[in-house]
Order: C-alpha cells, then structure tokens, then sequence
C-alpha cells in the first residue's frame, strides 16, 4: 500500500462488498462500515463513470462509478495531501469493472483474490529507471547517425569550444587596486556606498569599492570581502556577455578570517560557491533548509546599520527560505529605495505563491487575483520601458544612449522581472477549472500579445540578472506558446512552431555557451536546458527541421560523466522532467538515422520508457496533459516504422492514459478536447498505414464524438471539421 493512499474498497451499489486492500487490522471492522455508508450515499448521486470526493476529518474519500458496469463503485481513502489518490481510483475502476459480471449477487473467493490481485498491481510503488538508460540511448541514438554526419557534428561541436573557451579568457575581471589612501571616517561612508550600488545592481562598481575595502579598510575589512565575494557570486551567474570573477578568486576571498558574528554567513556562502561551481546541491540544499532561517534572525540581531545592511545583501536572493520568512514584509521595506532589489524579492514571493498552487487541482478564483495583479504590474513597467525606448530599436539605442543605457538596461530588467510573474500566473490560470475553453483562449491569446515584441527586446537587451531568471523567462514564454498551439488553427500552428524553434534556438545557445565556459556545471546545463529542447524537440517535429542544438544536446547526454549519474539516480523525482523531455528530443533526431532496424529498436525503447515515465506519474498524481501528448508523439513515429501490433498496444495504453487523465469529459473539457482531438489523429494515421481496427474504432468514435461535441459548444469551427473528418476516416467500411 502507499503510504498515504490507506485503503481501496470496491463495492456494488447494493452494498455487497467485492473486495478491499489496506486498512490497519485494528480500525478495519470499524472504518469500513461508516466507508461503505459514505459510499453508498455519494454513489446515489453518481452517474456512469462519475467521480467525487469528500472529506472525512482529517482525509478524504474519492468515489467513482463504473463506465461500462455503472454497478460498481470504488472508494479509495487517502491523506489529504496525497494527489495520487483520485488517478488511483480511477485506475482501479477502469481495471476492475470488467472483472465484475453485471447484476451478480455473490462474490466468490476466486473473484475477490481476482480484484485483489488488481489493485495491489495498481498501488505497488513505481520507480523511474536509472538514468544509465537514457544516457545509453542517447549514445545509441547518436552513434547511429552516418559516420560522416558524426565527424561533421564533432568538428563543429569541438570549433564552438575553442571559441567560446577563448572569449572567456577575455571575460576575467582583475580589478586594478593600486594603493589607496583610506582615511578612517571615510570607510563607514565608502562601505555604504558600495552597498547601494550593490542593491541598485551597479554590481562592478560595487566590487571594485568592495575590493578596495577589503584591502585597505581596517574596520570592515573581513565584511567587505564577503560582500566582494557574493558580487562575484552574482557575477558568475550573469550572462556570457558579462565579465565574471575567477572562481578560486572567490576561494581565496572566503578563506580570511572574519569576527565571529559573521562567520555562519561565510559558511553560507561558502556552501553557495560550492553549489556554483562544483554543482554540490545537496548540502546548499541542506543549508538553507536547517541554518538559513536563523541567519535572517541574526541579521535582525545585529546593532551596527551598516553591518545590517551588509549581512542583508550576503544573504538577499529568491530563495524560498527568505521569501516565506516571517520578516519577509521588514526586509522589503528595508529595499523600498532599490527597484531592482525590490522587484526581485517581490516578485519572487508571489511567484512561489503561485507555485504552491500551480500543481493541484484548483479554481480559477484562486488564481485570477494573481493574473490581474501581475498583468497590470506589468503593463506599468512596460509603459515605462516604452518611453525610454521611444519608439526606436533597443539595439540601436542601447550604444548611443550613453549615461541612459543604464537606465534602458535597468527598465528591461524590471520588465523581464514581471513577465515571469505574468506569464506564471497566465499558465496557472490557462491549467484552472472554472473556465471555458474560449476563456482560456483569450488568456493566452492575450499575454502572448501583450509580451511578445518585449520578449525580443531583452533578448537584445540581456540585463545582467542570474541564469535562472533567464530560464523561467524562456521556459515560461516557450511554454505559453505550446499551450496557444493546442488551440489554434493549422495555419498559426505552424507560424507558432517557426516562431518556437527559433526563440529555443536563442536560449539553448546562450546556457550552451555558459556550460562551455564553465559557469555552470554539467548537471545544471542539463537540468536547466531540458524543457528548453523540449519545446525545441517539439518545434522540431512540426516544421521537420533538425536543429545542431539537439544533436550538441543529445552528444552531451551521451557523454554525461559519472558524477552527474550519480547525482540523477539518487534524486530521481527531482530529475523527472528530464526524463520526460527527452522522449521528443530523442524521437526529433531519429530521422537522421540510417538503419532502419536500429531505429525500430530506438523507437521500442522510447515507447517502453514512456509507459515507465506515466505509470510512475500516474502513482505521484503527476499525469499530465504534456506527457500523455509526449506518448502520442513516440506512437506517431512508432506506427511509421514498427508492426502493428506493437502499435495497437501502444494505442490501448494511450486510450486507458487518456481516460485516466480525462475522467469526466463534461467536468474536464479542457483536457478532453485536446487529448481525445489528439488522440483522433494518432488512430488515423494508425488506419492510414495499417487500415481499420474495429474494436479501436469503437473506444476512439465516442472520444472524436465528445472533443467534436465541445469544439462546436466553444465555436471552433476548423476543429470539428477536422474531427469530423477522423469521424468519416474510423467510420468508412
């Protein structure tokens, strides 16, 4: 049993009981009694294929009825907290339904152990599988091209480093500190200079004040290098357009002495450059979990304003830890007079808000105070950025502004601040109940609009914020347009997908380049640039385009070193995207192999992996929309190339994942549309190549049928036509 799904029960509507699972021995007898009563009444109120849950003090209890035998019910109870639960009553019900003869009156032993038996397989835990999997597809994907494309890609590969190793030897920032006279009285004025500049993210400025404070400056001498030494932190996050510090120059700042009240932020930021530049997460991890918290106390605790403000800068960043703090509102305040610093915080604080109810099951209600809020704080800062612009392009602007380029420069950084916030709060309110379709549509429609001319901006602009904010700004703007591509018509599918591939072109090459450079490790490039080849990979996929990016990506892959395994196997759940990404990246550059039996051997593979991937997320109460799409893209390439009858199993799974995810079409539209529309032009091109399959046309014509029924209640008119031709493909004879 897992541990927070506590018991499945099966039930007919008469009460007889079928069969149960879980349970402690002790409260058995007396839970299941009240269970089977809270069943009975929500099953009256219940339909076919219905689903509902209660609450039931401290857990709850999710109910469905049977599709194909409305007679049986199944209940399973959880802890509150446990996602799974609903895709497990789901399952079980599609599973055990057919086990259970209609209008039967005695369960026998035989059909109890039966349905057992199927629900223990159902709640058994899954594992994702150790990455060595995928790195050995890779390498085989890879090493299956033609010699000669594999030499090509090598050189070309191998000519982006030298240049990129060269150019970074140009980017090391030596500050030229000669002698500095240093009167006293002027140190406290000098140090609370550098500390504004710092907050106002004129960062080498500061760090060269910093640096000479730290030299010359017999007062703050050990603070102002830990200053120093978080500047170059910052700096070594900044875009490869941006010069950075040296990372055992940083070693070597951290290793003097400071006083005792300072020296758990030396150890903070000791466990930061480890993090940076040797990819040791756990222990940050761990860090700011246990020790952070007290340290934004002891900031508090200190007497000194000036070494207040110091140990406030050390420890500022987005870090949850600091953004749910409950001095978060006092340390906003103290930035009240920096913008960026401000926007930074705060924008970080309403987008872990959002966060925390991105993944769950939640109302549009919820969200919409958020998408209001953040598209009008966003219009602001636009109108802003526009009158700084004037109407002419950035980059001409951005070398004849001279004083003002620094003003355009800060604009585009608050601009790309609150887009994030929008298009997180755009994506949270497109993924809530509540909405109709064509709302949804108008969402997306909208925010795309409102920051699409932007988006290009401060690509041109690049203002010098960490990596990880240029990764939400990519990913979530690539992901806004997949979402707008679902919905629109076959003509702007194909302008979305031109416009997809090139802008996760741009953003591949740019955290391409910082790997290269070493300013990140292998497993943060990895990590960060999955969702970007991903959108890559699906872009890929539509124009018929192979990219260099994803052939660099999946050589990458192929050659990922051990330590990066390691880290992978041991923190499989957090590397799950990873996986699920690179089923379109891997089936995106399979055209460039040449052995037909290696490909169909690829492509079994794929299809194994991504039943592993959706069992797995199935378990977590995880499934989604995107990886069941995923699985369609693999059966896509499958049925070109493999027999069918793997192909017929493959559409089976697909179908039972589909109305796993669904539920109820009518509480789920959304998702039913989409998934039963896509799932229509999967089993047509299954009929194209290997003709019709009755019983497959049976379970696909009611699905075509209800995604037609919802397209024409919204009013998308191309896409019941389209439907309807899939209807007149399964339905000739």
């Amino acid at each position: 049993m897992r541990e927070m799904v506590e018991g499945v029960i099966v039930i007919l509507r008469s009460g007889l009981m079928v069969a149960q699972v879980g349970f402690e021995e002790s409260e058995r007898q007396q839970i299941l009694s009240a269970l089977i009563g809270a069943m009975q009444g929500i099953a009256d109120l219940l339909g076919a294929g219905k689903f509902r849950s209660i609450e039931m003090d401290d857990k709850r209890l999710h109910v469905v009825s049977g599709i194909e035998n409305p007679d049986v019910i199944v209940a399973v109870l959880s802890d509150k907290t446990d996602a799974s639960a609903p895709f497990i009553a789901k399952r079980v019900i599609t599973e055990v339904e057919r086990m259970i003869p209609k209008g039967i009156e005695i369960v026998d032993k035989k059909l109890e152990r039966t349905v057992i038996d199927a629900i223990e397989k159902i709640i058994q835990k899954r594992e994702l599988p150790e990455v060595e999997q995928i790195r050995n597809l890779a390498t085989l994907i890879y090493g299956a091209f033609p010699s000669s494309f594999i030499e090509k890609t090598n050189l070309e590969f191998d000519k982006i480093v030298r240049r990129e190793y060269e150019a970074e030897q140009r980017m090391f920032l030596k500050p030229a500190i000669k002698k500095y006279s240093l009167p006293p009285e002027m140190e406290a004025k000098l140090f609370n200079e550098c500390l504004d500049l710092a907050f106002k993210w004129d960062l080498y400025d500061a760090y060269e004040r910093a640096m000479i404070l730290r030299a010359y400056s017999k007062t703050y001498n050990d603070i102002a290098g830990l200053v120093a030494a978080k500047i170059a932190l910052m700096l070594c996050t900044l875009p490869d357009k941006y010069k950075r510090v040296l990372p055992t120059n940083v070693k070597e700042i951290l290793s003097a002495k400071v006083r005792d009240e300072f020296k758990d932020f030396r150890d903070f930021l000791a466990k930061h450059a480890q993090y940076m530049f040797h990819g040791v997460r756990e222990e940050f991890a761990d860090f700011l979990r246990t020790r952070y918290p007290s340290l934004i106390d002891q900031l508090f605790k200190l007497d000194n304003k000036l070494l207040q403000k110091a140990a406030l800068f050390i420890l500022f960043d987005r870090y949850r830890e600091l953004a749910f703090h409950e001095k978060f509102e006092d340390i906003l305040q103290k930035l009240k007079n920096y913008e960026i610093a401000y926007e930074i915080l705060y924008n970080a604080r309403k987008q872990l808000e959002i966060f925390r109810i991105l993944y769950r099951f939640k109302h549009w209600r919820e969200v919409e105070q958020y998408y209001s809020e953040s598209k009008l704080r966003y219009l602001d800062a636009q109108k802003k950025f526009d009158k700084i612009l004037k109407q002419k392009s950035l980059f001409a602007r951005i070398f004849s502004l001279g004083k003002r380029k620094a003003e355009l420069i800060k604009a585009a950084h608050i601009l790309l601040l609150r887009m994030e916030t929008l298009l997180l709060s755009s994506i949270a309110a497109i993924e809530a109940y509540g909405l109709e379709i064509k709302d949804r549509d108008k969402i997306i429609y909208d925010v795309y609009n409102t920051v699409l001319r932007d988006v290009y901006e401060i690509i041109k602009a690049t203002p010098p914020t960490a990596y990880n904010r240029y990764f939400n700004f990519y990913q979530l703007f690539l992901h806004l347009i997949y979402y707008r591509a679902f919905l629109a018509s076959e003509k702007d599918k194909v302008m979305l997908a031109k416009e997809m591939f090139e802008i996760s072109r741009i953003a591949f090459n740019m955290f391409l380049r910082l790997y290269l450079r070493k300013r990140i490790p292998c497993s943060v490039f990895l990590r960060i640039t999955n969702p970007i080849a991903f959108i890559l990979a699906k872009a890929s996929l539509r124009i018929k385009s192979i990219p260099e990016e994803l052939l660099f990506y999946i050589k990458i892959i192929s050659e990922m070193p051990q330590e990066v395994i390691n880290e992978i196997n041991r923190e499989r759940e957090r590397w799950s995207p990873f996986y699920i990404n690179f089923l379109d990246v891997a089936l995106s550059v399979c055209p460039m192999i040449s052995v037909e039996a290696t490909r169909k051997s690829i492509l079994e593979r794929l299809l194994k992996l991504s039943e592993d991937i959706i069992e797995w997320l199935i378990h977590r109460g995880e499934l989604s929309r995107e990886v069941i799409d995923d699985f369609a893209d693999v059966i896509e390439s499958a049925i070109e190339h493999l027999e069918k009858d793997i192909c017929i199993k493959a559409l089976e799974k697909l179908i039972y994942y589909t109305n796993i995810l669904v539920g109820d079409p009518k509480e789920n539209k959304f998702e039913a549309a989409i998934l039963y529309e896509r799932l229509g032009e999967v089993v047509v091109k299954y009929v194209n190549r290997f003709g019709i399959d009755s019983l497959l046309a049976k379970k696909v014509i009611k699905l075509l049928e209800t995604a037609r029924d919802i397209w024409s209640e919204e009013g998308y008119t191309e896409k019941v036509e389209k439907i309807s031709k899939y209807l007149g493909k399964l339905t000739a004879t």
